[in-house]
């Protein structure tokens, strides 16, 4: 595992369809990384992600972009 600090970069695409409400029992969250690209002092990650709500994908998003920086 890397270690350092991470920075949002960017997102391609967000949709919503649902809502994080109090009756919700469990939130998931998934995330799949598509690229990795790692420099001396960066690694970043381009990855694919949703939320689930007790089951129900209520968000979904593409091309989500991380760094780490060791700096």
């Amino acid at each position: 595992a890397g270690r350092g600090r991470g920075y949002a970069w960017g997102v391609g695409g967000v949709r919503l369809t649902g809502r994080v409400r109090p009756d919700r029992k469990r939130l998931t969250y998934f995330v799949d990384f598509t690229k990795a690209l790692q420099t001396r002092r960066l690694t970043m990650g381009v990855a694919d992600g949703r939320v689930e709500a007790d089951g129900e994908t209520i968000y979904l998003v593409k091309d989500m972009k991380v760094a780490l920086s060791e700096s």
